[in-house]
């Protein structure tokens, strides 16, 4: 055995002698080292190897593969759409409060739900609001406008760009019904509005949210603002025999004068009162 108690050069000196030693004892008994061809058990064991580790990519890819193929039908699930709609709401309602706590409005009291009298199918004019909450003072340059289209308000991609309050109110007011319109069976908007010089839109919230890019909610929430500011009324028309029904928005009033058709609007007479009291329809 070696002393490890001893130099390095007395070790190497008792390990040639182990080596010499093991050399006479392999000719004492006639062993001899057998020679290595090139097909002998290395090369098979070299290609093993090779073979074992190209079937382990292959097996790691498979999976992968199938893992993908789970993945991406689960984002194209219901399942995951509703996670995403409601994770959507949140980030909203995040952004909102946000907004709300930036501009120094705080928080806002809840309130009390009160039972609401029971609503008529009969428009009545709206009480405006005075001068001295939402109406300024006229200044030079007011009378310059702007004029959009309804062309452009039907172009979804316009819709998609600028969607937000503006949008669902320049919706609304595109798709007001006129002379023109035929009413469909259970919405005479026609006949029992328009007809008694109302102009109205009959849809639902979540149709209005599709339309205009945005949550039902959303929607709801700008028209709920509307109605408060004056600017809109909101009735709802339940045809016969069904349970549900639609919510009806009157935007204004037009009449027939010396045969020429004057139409006004709620939002012109809150926010700017006219001078020459009529606005010319586009």
């Amino acid at each position: 055995m070696l002393d490890y108690a001893v130099s390095i050069e007395e070790t190497t000196k008792q390990i040639q002698a182990m080596k010499q030693k093991i050399e006479s004892r392999k000719q004492e008994y006639g062993i001899n080292e057998l020679s290595v061809e090139p097909e002998t058990w290395p090369g098979n064991h070299r290609k093993d190897c090779e073979e074992n580790k190209r079937k382990d990519e292959e097996l790691i890819k498979s999976c992968l593969a199938e893992r993908n193929a789970e993945i991406e039908k689960y984002i194209h699930s219901d399942e995951y759409k509703e996670i995403r709609r409601k994770e959507l709401e949140i980030y909203e309602e995040n952004e909102r409060r946000a907004t709300k706590n930036e501009f120094g409005f705080g928080k806002i009291a809840r309130k009390p739900k009160i039972q609401e009298p029971k609503k008529n199918n009969t428009p009545q004019k709206l009480c405006l609001v005075s001068d001295n909450t939402i109406q300024r003072k006229k200044q030079s340059g007011d009378d310059y406008f702007m004029m959009t289209k309804r062309g452009i308000i039907r172009n979804k991609e316009y819709r998609k760009i600028f969607k937000g309050p503006g949008t669902v109110y320049a919706w609304l007011w595109a798709n007001l019904v006129r002379s023109e319109w035929i009413d469909t069976k259970g919405y005479p908007i026609k006949k029992r509005y328009y007809e008694n010089g109302y102009l109205a839109y009959s849809s639902s919230y979540r149709q209005i949210g599709e339309d205009c890019f945005l949550h039902k909610n959303k929607v709801k929430e700008h028209i709920d603002a509307f109605k408060e500011a004056g600017i809109i009324k909101v009735e709802h028309l339940t045809p016969n025999g069904k349970k549900r029904g639609q919510s009806v928005f009157v935007l204004g009033e037009w009449k027939n004068i010396n045969g020429k058709i004057e139409e006004t609007f709620y939002k012109d007479e809150i926010f700017s009162p006219r001078e020459d009291g009529q606005n010319v329809p586009v």
